[in-house]
């Protein structure tokens, strides 16, 4: 098949889909490492079965047990809609089953710490801290989806002992809810019950001062007028005492708040006005309070958990303050008003006689009494009916039973199928891994599929000390002319190879302006088209070099000329075209010695022409006309005409000057950017309709080693020293 015809055939298959073709690579690497794949396949499905029949892990059994909570189930309910009204959460119960009392007492009942022990000695024991701790480790409270049931899991290597401590936890928690919701109730009615006595007490003694005082005073009632005012007295002085008596538990409040520590502040905190803001704060102070207790038996202080939940503590406490802070304020505003009040009632009665208001006094302390022991009363009949109905929220509905197989212990064909599924995908990912860092001379193949346009050519990767030994100190300095100053050498002969493959293609498609590109910057693109117009130079072809990257100019570096006039001067109208094209005798006038240019014979029939003066509108001036013409006046002139061009990806100068070429090589350094990018440089060529006439490939460590390439650069040395003129077939 003719050079053409396979550009024509590259340019048909790139419109097929990427998906496709993307397809067809990865089963050509799947074919081209199928023994990889294999391999690894089967070493990791062994080492998985054998991996898991040596560390198989001892048997667990899993016992589960079930409880139901349900809020508030005794008949005192019925009366009391607003003295019990604190039902806890599903999520509460969750956490307080697992707290430590609940496994203090478990542990007790189970027999694996002495049942006399209190929680204090318990904490302070290693030994038994130790078993609080395995007994936690073994247990898991969850909620059953949309259900106020509760689910608790044992997990342990004694199927017989997981069991028993599902059971025991359970009825330890069950118990420990009907101590602690009906705790209060009988507390209460032990606490109203000495009341009465002490009121009822305190009454009749008023009720005999009373009558005594009138007996002896000869004095039943006062007047209509006196008893109005003396009876608003007593109720505004009562209502200051109330007051006051609030005033003095916020207060006292406020300074425990402030004083005391926050695991002795839970539960203290009472609403003086009967609202239910401190309770809830309080209920939720107690429950955090319980949350860090039950940290603290596995964790320190200083562990992340605990620090949390004391800042949630202190941020709580902090709200704490702030409402009683608020509640003081609103009391001592009513104790202002009530104080004016009193004054005004006791400015009012001092015209009273003393024995009316003597008697109003005792009046108001008899029915104050006799409130109070009605009202105790009363609270002691719905304390007892709520005694009668226990409160009873925690009932089993599921005792955990007798687990049959183990919950931790895999099949193992499970562990055979999983182990080979890993070694597939292991065995994939190092196949398309070594796909990627395969940079020998196969390669060569790869590109070509990847692009369908041919390889002209594989520059090596050459060391700094392999290049020292190669060119001398001279080719350190000047690392651009290794072709020039090391004529012979490995680089200088992959070079020749990419001359005579650049000069077939020319001919194939009867052009002689090439563009030398590359998918992104720092591919070697301006090293390559230097080297290769040096190599056309020593041949005896007239070749124009024309360093077209305005963004980032090179070649007048590589010859030591200066940067102005050029390409920018020339389209801008500043210079004509003969005054930009620079010959031998501006290289002996640069920066080049005499003695350099002199080493190797050619350089006379290579012409330049640099970028000129820096723009800021690069893309226009390769666009104008003036560009266009320049190229078009030159192409009788010279034999050769290279293009050292930007890069196509990071900006568009590249697609334009491609469009005046006759022809586009890409030049691609092995390892320094993907496949990917490299394909996606070349699509942006086609699209644009620029003929992408090979890939040169840079950077290559081939497989054979630098032996064969010393031995072909010996032998085509020979050859060139024969013939220099000696024409090359394009190598496949």
């Amino acid at each position: 098949m003719s050079f053409a015809g396979g550009l024509n055939k590259a340019k048909s298959e790139h419109k097929m889909s990427q998906y496709d073709v993307d397809i067809r690579d990865y089963w050509r690497i799947i074919k081209k490492r199928k023994a990889l794949i294999l391999l690894m396949v089967l070493l990791v499905g062994s080492f998985s079965y054998l991996f898991g029949k040596l560390n198989e892990p001892l048997p667990l059994y899993e016992a589960e047990a079930a409880v139901k909570i349900e809020s508030r189930t005794g008949l005192a309910d019925f009366f009391l809609q607003d003295f019990w009204n604190r039902p806890d959460t599903i999520a509460t119960h969750a956490f307080i089953i697992i707290s430590f009392p609940i496994l203090a007492e478990t542990a007790r009942s189970l027999g694996w710490i002495p049942s006399d022990l209190q929680s204090a000695e318990i904490r302070n024991a290693e030994e038994h801290l130790l078993q609080i701790k395995r007994l936690q480790t073994m247990l898991r409270a969850e909620q059953e989806k949309n259900t106020n049931i509760l689910r608790i899991r044992v997990v342990s290597e004694d199927p017989q002992e997981a069991v028993a401590v599902a059971n025991t936890l359970i009825s330890v928690y069950r118990n420990y809810n009907i101590q602690e919701k009906n705790k209060q109730t009988f507390d209460t009615g032990t606490f109203i019950e000495e009341q009465i006595r002490i009121t009822g007490k305190k009454l009749a003694e008023t009720e005999e001062e009373l009558k005594t005082f009138q007996k002896d005073h000869d004095l039943l009632i006062v007047d209509l007028q006196t008893s109005a005012t003396l009876k608003r007295l007593y109720e505004v002085e009562s209502e200051y005492e109330k007051i006051q008596t609030d005033k003095n538990i916020v207060q006292a409040q406020l300074q425990l708040s402030e004083k005391q520590d926050p695991e002795n502040l839970s539960g203290i905190f009472v609403s003086a006005e009967g609202g239910t803001a401190l309770q809830d704060l309080s209920k939720r102070l107690s429950e955090l309070v319980m949350e860090r207790k039950t940290m603290l038996v596995e964790f320190t202080e200083n562990h992340p958990g605990v620090i949390e939940t004391d800042d949630r503590i202190e941020s709580l406490i902090y709200g704490i303050r702030q409402e009683l802070r608020a509640r003081l304020k609103g009391l001592q505003t009513v104790e202002s008003k009530l104080a004016e009040k009193l004054k005004e009632l006791h400015k009012k009665s001092r015209s009273f006689p003393d024995k009316a208001l003597r008697m109003s006094r005792l009046q108001r302390e008899v029915k104050l009494q006799e409130s109070l022991y009605s009202q105790l009363k009363a609270k002691y009949q719905e304390i007892s009916i709520q005694a009668a109905g226990k409160v009873e929220e925690v009932s089993i509905i599921r005792p955990a039973t007798l687990p049959g197989i183990p919950v931790n212990l895999r099949s193992k064909i499970s562990i055979v199928i999983t182990g080979v599924l890993m070694g597939l995908l292991m065995g994939l990912v190092f196949a398309f891994l070594a796909e990627t860092l395969d940079t020998s001379i196969a390669a060569i193949e790869d590109v070509e599929h990847l692009l369908q346009v041919p390889v002209i050519g594989t520059v090596p990767q050459l060391k700094k000390e392999e290049i020292e030994k190669t060119g001398g100190e001279k080719l350190l300095k000047n690392p651009y002319l290794i072709t020039h100053f090391a004529p012979a050498s490995v680089l200088s002969e992959a070079f020749r190879s990419v001359r005579t493959n650049m000069q077939f293609a020319g001919r194939e498609i009867r052009g002689n302006t090439f563009l030398f590109t590359s998918s992104f910057m720092e591919e070697g693109k301006t090293f390559t088209v230097i080297n290769t117009a040096l190599t056309l130079a020593r041949e005896g072809r007239k070749v124009l070099l024309i360093g077209a990257d305005l963004r980032n100019p090179t070649v007048q570096k590589a010859f030591g000329l200066d940067l102005v006039p050029g390409i920018s001067d020339f389209v801008m109208g500043n210079c004509e075209a003969a005054d930009i094209i620079r010959t031998i005798t501006d290289l002996m006038v640069g920066d080049m010695d005499v003695d350099d240019i002199l080493v190797t014979p050619g350089l006379d029939n290579l012409y330049y022409v640099t970028c000129g003066s820096p723009v800021s509108n690069p893309s226009e001036i390769l666009r104008s006309d003036r560009f266009r013409d320049f190229l078009q006046s030159v192409k009788k002139e010279y034999d050769t005409i290279m293009i050292d061009g930007p890069s196509v990806l990071p900006v568009a100068d590249a697609l334009d000057i491609a469009l005046l070429a006759d022809g586009v090589f890409i030049v691609y350094k092995i390892g320094k950017i993907g496949r990917g990018v490299l394909k996606r440089a070349k699509a942006a060529l086609d699209q644009v309709n620029a003929r992408v006439l090979g890939v040169i490939l840079n950077g290559v460590k081939p497989e054979t080693g630098p032996d064969y390439f010393a031995y072909q650069t010996r032998y085509y040395a020979r050859s060139e020293e024969k013939k220099e003129n000696r024409k090359w077939g394009i190598r496949k």
